[in-house]
């Protein structure tokens, strides 16, 4: 495992929003995180970025406590990627550039330059390199934000609804790319979704949370039934089968 989360307590004041979250996450896999507004998928993530302290519990990243990694050492293990990204005045090349930042010192070396060229050419996004951000569409600005967490060479990566404002295409060209990354890279990946379908396409393992809990910890899409979707959502579905994956259609 590269990421074991035990017991894991969060609370806004007297506001219990994460409570006994227990998880792994594997190389090489993506884990979706699922759960309706509110149940606290956000502020997990948070949590293990180390930008939100948990009230009680351990993170572990490769056997060492989270709490006990410095700033530096954190920024190059862990790359984040949060709903709404900062496009202030760059070109995609130096925003993926930020992302080699905690490896180097005041200026960037060649080889740190050497490697956002070929996060672009990995990515065939070498069209993009001296677009400005604000002028970017959705699905490319998102392509940009995943480019600068690939060069920060994580062995954990985390995305907080990374499709949420993409039409369908971009939906399943960012998905897919997780994907090669995870495998690509033996890197873990940790993303909330809110489309089940999507989810139960592109990721490997599945928690289900509500309410702060978890309701189920899933192996095998294969297990997904309509029950546990209406348990977690409140929303009476059916669960079909087309290509061997589950597909949730809500009812009436």
């Amino acid at each position: 495992m590269i990421l074991d989360v035990e017991g894991l307590f969060f609370r806004y004041g007297s506001e219990s929003v994460l409570d006994e979250v227990t998880f792994s996450a594997r190389r090489g896999e993506v884990l979706m995180i699922l759960g309706p507004n509110g149940a606290g998928k956000s502020t997990l993530l948070r949590c293990l970025d180390g930008l939100a302290r948990p009230s009680r519990g351990v993170i572990l990243l490769d056997g060492k406590a989270l709490a006990a990694f410095d700033g530096p050492d954190l920024a190059r293990s862990v790359g984040y990627v949060p709903q709404r990204p900062e496009t202030a005045g760059l070109i995609a090349f130096d925003a993926v550039l930020l992302g080699r930042r905690p490896h180097f010192g005041r200026h960037p070396a060649e080889e740190d330059l050497r490697r956002v060229d070929a996060v672009f050419r990995t990515l065939a996004m070498e069209h993009l390199a001296l677009r400005p951000l604000e002028a970017m569409s959705g699905g490319e600005l998102q392509k940009v934000i995943l480019a600068r967490a690939l060069a920060q060479e994580p062995s954990l990566l985390l995305l907080d609804e990374p499709t949420s404002s993409l039409d369908l295409k971009n939906q399943v060209e960012i998905l897919s790319l997780l994907r090669r990354i995870a495998r690509g890279h033996d890197m873990a990946v940790v993303a909330s979704l809110h489309d089940l379908n999507q989810a139960f396409r592109f990721g490997d393992r599945f928690l289900f949370l509500k309410e702060g809990r978890i309701v189920e910890a899933m192996e095998d899409r294969s297990r997904l039934s309509a029950e546990l979707v209406e348990e977690v959502y409140g929303l009476p579905v059916d669960v079909t089968r087309h290509g061997g994956l589950p597909v949730v259609i809500p009812r009436g």
